[in-house]
């Protein structure tokens, strides 16, 4: 087999090429330097403490009574920990979502 050469390039194309002006980089003025967020400003789940009343339907939850709370509110809790919760105070993250509920969750951290 024969071994094809490479095609050789106009010279009108490459003086073309050459002699395009060179782009302008574009850098963005600003008044103020971008705000410095601290570490104190993120965002993070409240830790609270409830005691266990009873165990719900869904075994991934149970339900507590917060003190100072009449309510009782749903915890997701982890399954194997289920049944010896029962009457214990533990301790819960509550997480925000975008609508403004708060979800409750067991919280690993502490231990």
């Amino acid at each position: 087999m024969k071994k094809r050469g490479r095609k050789a390039t106009p010279k009108k194309a490459v003086e073309a090429v050459q002699e395009e002006p060179a782009m302008e980089t574009h850098v963005s003025v600003c008044s103020q330097p971008p705000p410095k967020i601290a570490v104190e400003d993120v965002l993070r789940p409240a830790k609270l403490s409830a005691r266990v009343v009873r165990l719900a339907g869904n075994p991934s939850w149970v339900y507590v009574k917060f003190t100072g709370d009449s309510q009782v509110r749903p915890v997701a809790v982890p399954r194997r920990f289920r049944h010896s919760l029962l009457g214990k105070i533990i301790p819960i993250e509550a997480i925000s979502d975008a609508t403004g509920e708060k979800t409750y969750r067991y919280d690993y951290s502490v231990r």
